[in-house]
């Protein structure tokens, strides 16, 4: 069997990534993408969430383009955001891009250094941990495999992939797509879609 190459844990972001980083309006927004910019600021103004997932309690969880994180119970209803929540930011100076559950229903989140962290407890509230993960490399974004392996997008738009189920093991090269990547999600048929850097939507076969 061939062994595929462990993944370079650079920083350094793609010339042509950081270009279309730059397409984005907004100061803050191509602050929170930008791998490279360590000294990314919260916004106070103009708040509006960027990443959302489902909560464990059925509610709704969000990442601000303050880097701060928010809760709703109804997205659909007009209810207001509440937040910042306690714990929002992994340490000081970092802010938080996107989050997501891991096996044991702990948030992990990817942070503007391009680092995984996760929190301390089951809690959205509870304080992270504040030593990244081992082995986090330098990602912009993270979603679990359906063999419960870790996948990630790394600084040049490719994904990469967790050598087994922990998720502080190794990454490791893979095949998954054939142009640079900003995000990637599985919908409701099983299906995974991704938002490439020309920001169109595709479907991997």
């Amino acid at each position: 069997t061939e062994q595929k190459e462990h993944f370079n844990t650079s920083c350094e972001q793609d010339d042509l990534l950081t270009q279309k980083i730059n397409a984005f309006e907004s100061d803050n927004i191509k602050c929170l993408l930008d791998i490279t910019n360590y000294d990314c600021k919260a916004d106070t103004n103009n708040l509006y969430p960027l990443h959302i997932i489902k909560t464990i309690d059925s509610e709704f969880l969000a990442v601000f383009n303050n880097g701060q994180l928010y809760k709703n119970t109804d997205i659909e209803s007009e209810n207001l955001w509440r937040g910042p929540i306690p714990n929002s930011e992994p340490k000081q100076g970092i802010l938080i891009r996107m989050i997501t559950y891991n096996r044991d229903g702990k948030l992990l989140g990817v942070g503007t250094d391009g680092l995984i962290y996760i929190k301390s407890g089951d809690k959205i509230e509870s304080p992270w941990v504040v030593k990244p993960l081992p082995n986090s490399g330098c990602v912009m974004y993270i979603m679990f495999d359906k063999d419960n392996r870790l996948l990630g997008i790394n600084s040049d738009g490719n994904i990469i992939k967790k050598q087994s189920i922990d998720i502080s093991s190794q990454w490791e090269n893979t095949n998954g797509s054939d142009r640079p990547l900003l995000k990637i999600f599985w919908d409701l048929n099983g299906h995974m879609l991704a938002i490439g850097d020309d920001f169109k939507l595709y479907q991997k076969d």
